[in-house]
């Protein structure tokens, strides 16, 4: 990170301070501390799924609420998604050391005209206030829903209602976590660290993700603008600045291909879990016992959400810039130049009306389209879901 520049780093230092909270380092410089805490972080998050899906599985022979069931159904698919994504970017850290360094390597540090500073800054600040959003977002959702039981509790005792000591989530544990206060409290905070491993994995790599497609599209932004302002040179020159920007062109879009390599499989899994995993909260919502349960499943449902609008978005931005690449070759004096370099801004126009963006398996686009749909299908489903328990 000490060789990038700043403009580089800075905007990667959230996701890769978000990742490190689950030991995930990109660069492999584990610290003493860090190397400890894998120890006993691996048997947690290892005993909180198993425990999570034997509860799952016990939860269908008892007698329980739909809204239990839907929860319960709901925070287990968000664990398999953070984990099925996890284990799917562990392969990728060279890959994305490899990007982070290439893309360090060739950023436009200087010489920028005024047009080319104000894309740049309203990308950084678009960048920075939807990551910021969807990362205090997703952290008050999930502290909401890890304290809301406590809370209850405490209020429901003070209260002198009888009640039962609630815990964050549903673990099937070998013994009762509830016998005494202190087993309680330790088996409250083992469920609150464990299931905040899983959630720093799966902000953390929707950040990373956003900021890399932001950087990009920043880059393609700037190298647009050159493309329209670039002077047709004489035969003599040998095109030396045109060829500069084609060479900077491809190694833009080499970048872009990478990225989504390296991303394409989570962005499919994000897709088929966000979906039904929404369904899920919102049915949860509608037959909620209480405002606790409701308040929930609201916020779950909109953290969940903002993550497919944020990089919907971002990929969007990367695709338009790609693709403007070629707009702005033909608004450059083409026509005032030699045979060569009309030749050379022909095959840029040629290049950059394939767009470039992120993909679900190499294959769908990922676009603001994509989010729509994704809208749209996951309301299909809440309605077919409703329309069969109303029924029952």
């Amino acid at each position: 990170m000490e060789r990038l520049p700043d403009e580089v780093s800075k905007p990667l230092f959230l996701s890769i301070d978000v990742l490190s909270r689950s030991n995930f380092q990109i660069w492999n410089h584990y610290s003493t501390w860090k190397k400890i805490h894998i120890f006993y972080m691996i048997p947690c998050v290892i005993v909180f799924f198993i425990g999570n899906a034997l509860y799952t599985i016990n939860m269908f022979s008892r007698d329980v609420s739909l809204s239990e069931v839907a929860y319960q159904i709901s925070i287990f698919l968000i664990i398999i998604q953070a984990t099925v994504k996890g284990i799917l970017l562990i392969p990728k850290k060279k890959k994305i050391a490899e990007l982070i360094e290439k893309l360090g390597a060739t950023w436009t540090k200087g010489n920028l005209n005024e047009q080319q500073i104000r894309s740049k800054k309203f990308i950084f600040k678009r960048m920075d206030f939807c990551l910021k959003i969807y990362y205090w977002g997703s952290m008050l959702a999930c502290w909401n829903i890890e304290l809301a039981p406590a809370l209850v509790t405490i209020v429901k005792l003070a209260m002198g209602e009888n009640t039962i000591l609630l815990l964050p989530f549903g673990v099937a544990l070998p013994f009762d976590p509830r016998k005494d206060w202190i087993t309680y409290i330790l088996v409250y905070v083992y469920e609150m660290y464990s299931a905040f491993r899983y959630t720093y994995v799966y902000i953390g790599i929707e950040i990373l993700m956003v900021t890399l497609c932001a950087l990009l599209s920043a880059e393609f932004a700037i190298l647009r603008d050159d493309f329209r302002q670039i002077e047709p040179e004489s035969e003599e020159t040998n095109n030396t600045a045109l060829k500069n920007l084609v060479q900077k062109h491809q190694q833009l879009l080499m970048y872009t291909q990478l990225l989504d390599a390296i991303f394409n499989k989570i962005l499919f899994f994000d897709l088929l879990f966000v979906t039904g995993i929404m369904c899920l909260f919102g049915f949860g919502a509608t037959v909620a016992g209480g405002v606790v349960e409701l308040v929930n499943d609201f916020f779950s449902v909109i953290a969940l959400l903002l993550p497919v609008l944020i990089f919907c978005y971002f990929s969007e931005q990367v695709k338009e810039e790609c693709v403007g690449i070629a707009e702005a070759a033909y608004d450059n004096k083409w026509y005032q130049g030699s045979e060569s370099y009309k030749r050379i801004i022909r095959f840029v126009i040629i290049r950059a009306q394939e767009p470039c963006c992120l993909t679900s398996m190499g294959y769908a686009p990922i676009t603001l389209n994509t989010f729509s749909r994704v809208v749209s299908t996951t309301w299909s489903y809440f309605s077919l879901i409703r329309t069969v328990f109303s029924e029952d």
